[in-house]
C-alpha cells in the first residue's frame, strides 16, 4: 500500500512554489522547501530529457499542472512535477498514448483505483503492439522476398521491386 503522504506531496510542492514569501521557521512549507527542488522550466526541461515545448504543452493539455511563478514570472516546478514528467516519458517509451498516460496518472492518484483499471490500459497496449508487430512481420517478408528475387545485374526497368511499387497502388480495373 501506498504512502499516504504521498498523495499530499504535489499539492505542498505548487503551493510552496505559488507563495513568494518567506513564512518563517514556524511554516511546515518552509522547511519542506528545503528538502524539496526547486526548478525553471530549463533546468526541468534538461532533469527529464525533454523539450522547454513538452513542457509547455503538457500543461497546456492538462498532463502537468500549471507551475506557480515568480515575482517575475519565471515558471517554478517541484520534484514532483519532474516525477511526474518522468512517469509521462516512461509511459510514451512504453507506447503509451497521452491520453493513456493521463488515464494512468488519474489512476496513480486515486484513492479507490484497483490495478485491475492499469491492467486493462495495459492488455490494450499490448494487444495493439501484436498487431504492429504482425503487419512489421508481413512487412518484412515482402520486402526480403523482393529483395531475394532482385536481378541484381538487370537494368532497373527489369527490377522486381520498381515493378512491385509501381503496381502496388494502381487503381485495380
Amino acid at each position: 500500500m501506498s504512502d499516504p503522504r504521498w498523495r499530499h506531496e504535489p499539492a505542498i510542492a505548487r503551493l510552496q512554489c505559488r507563495m513568494s514569501l518567506d513564512l518563517g521557521p514556524w511554516s511546515n512549507l518552509h522547511k519542506r522547501a528545503d528538502v524539496m527542488g526547486s526548478y525553471k522550466i530549463g533546468k526541468l526541461a534538461e532533469a527529464a530529457g525533454v523539450g522547454r515545448d513538452t513542457i509547455r504543452y503538457y500543461e497546456r493539455t492538462g498532463l502537468l499542472p500549471a507551475p506557480g511563478r515568480t515575482a517575475a514570472g519565471y515558471r517554478l516546478y517541484s520534484d514532483g512535477d519532474l516525477e511526474r514528467l518522468n512517469f509521462i516519458r516512461a509511459s510514451q517509451e512504453l507506447g503509451f498514448t497521452l491520453e493513456q498516460a493521463r488515464q494512468l496518472l488519474t489512476l496513480k492518484a486515486s484513492d479507490t483505483a484497483t490495478a485491475a483499471a492499469v491492467l486493462a490500459i495495459t492488455l490494450d497496449k499490448v494487444r495493439e503492439a501484436e498487431t504492429r508487430v504482425r503487419k512489421l512481420t508481413e512487412i518484412r517478408d515482402v520486402l526480403q522476398d523482393l529483395a531475394d528475387n532482385c536481378p541484381r545485374e538487370a537494368p532497373v526497368s527489369d527490377c522486381n521491386i520498381i515493378a512491385f511499387l509501381a503496381e502496388k497502388r494502381r487503381p485495380k480495373k
